[in-house]
This record gives C-alpha cells, sequence and structure tokens, in this order.
C-alpha cells in the first residue's frame, strides 16, 4: 500500500492565448437595443445565433463599439459572435 500525493503546477500551456480582450454587450437584458464593445480589438465580425445555433443576423464592425437593433428578433436567449483575426468570444444576450 503506497499513499502518495501528486501536485501539478502548470504556468504556460502551448497552443492556448490568453485572451485580453473585453467584449461587453449591454444593456442585458435588453428590450432591443444592444451596445457592443471591444476593448483592444477594432474591425471586427458579428454573429447572433438563437438557441438552435442559427443565426439569426450578422455584419462588420468598423471602430470598436456598436448598436445593434434586436427589437425583431423573438423574445428569448441568443448567443453574440465576436470574431476577429484568428481569435473569437461569445456572450449571451436575453432579449425580452
Amino acid at each position: 500500500y503506497v499513499d502518495f500525493t501528486i501536485h501539478v503546477v502548470m504556468n504556460h500551456v502551448e497552443g492556448v492565448q490568453e485572451y485580453r480582450f473585453c467584449f461587453v454587450a449591454y444593456p442585458n437584458p435588453t428590450e432591443g437595443k444592444l451596445t457592443l464593445s471591444m476593448s483592444e480589438a477594432s474591425d471586427f465580425s458579428y454573429h447572433v445565433f438563437d438557441l438552435v445555433g442559427q443565426c439569426v443576423m450578422g455584419g462588420n464592425i468598423q471602430g470598436n463599439e456598436t448598436s445593434l437593433d434586436l427589437s425583431g428578433l423573438n423574445k428569448g436567449i441568443y448567443f453574440i459572435s465576436l470574431e476577429w483575426d484568428d481569435s473569437q468570444l461569445i456572450r449571451k444576450v436575453i432579449v425580452r
């Protein structure tokens, strides 16, 4: 019978990048107008997906902030994906 404890400390994982970007979607929940703000990046694209994964809206953004009109969407939960270069960030948004 051997009893021992192994401690593993990882400071770096090869191939995994540390994101320094901040993506804010507000107000959340929203009744229609939604502001997307991205720090440290500009000129990105966005896609809005419903719960079954269907893209219901999308486009390109010049700069690091824009407003979207989600009032034409049904009430519910959506996911907004921001893509730039080889990176992507996703946030959940509630339309009420």
